[in-house]
């Protein structure tokens, strides 16, 4: 079976890996907006610098972990990154987030985190 290569995604002439894989960049993009997000937040209201690196955590865990092609546990790690990014909106920032916003946040990090298990 001949293996092609579209962008940096990995297919084997099937088209349902290739929508799996789709799934897993989209899912790391909502990851990646979500941690600049936060990290503009943190920078506009924290005064302790410290705190920079959490939004950046799920961010580089995603992102090194798809450029590596490693074919287990991806939908894992995006569902847990996901659910932190929830955790850092909801403890560290959520003094400036309005309720709508965090309601918002919710609902949208559960759809998401249900799509992998469809």
């Amino acid at each position: 079976m001949v293996k092609t290569y579209f962008f940096f995604l990995n297919y084997k002439d099937d088209f349902n890996h290739l929508l799996e894989e789709l799934s897993l960049l989209y899912g790391a993009l909502i990851v990646s907006f979500l941690s600049g997000m936060q990290w503009q937040r943190i920078v506009q209201t924290n005064n302790d610098f410290k705190f920079l690196l959490l939004p950046m955590l799920p961010l580089l865990s995603v992102w090194l972990y798809i450029s590596f092609f490693l074919n287990f546990y991806k939908e894992l790690l995006i569902i847990i990154c996901l659910i932190f990014s929830l955790f850092i909106d909801y403890k560290l920032i959520n003094k400036n987030l309005q309720n709508w916003y965090l309601n918002l946040r919710v609902f949208a990090t559960f759809m998401a985190v249900l799509s992998y298990f469809i």
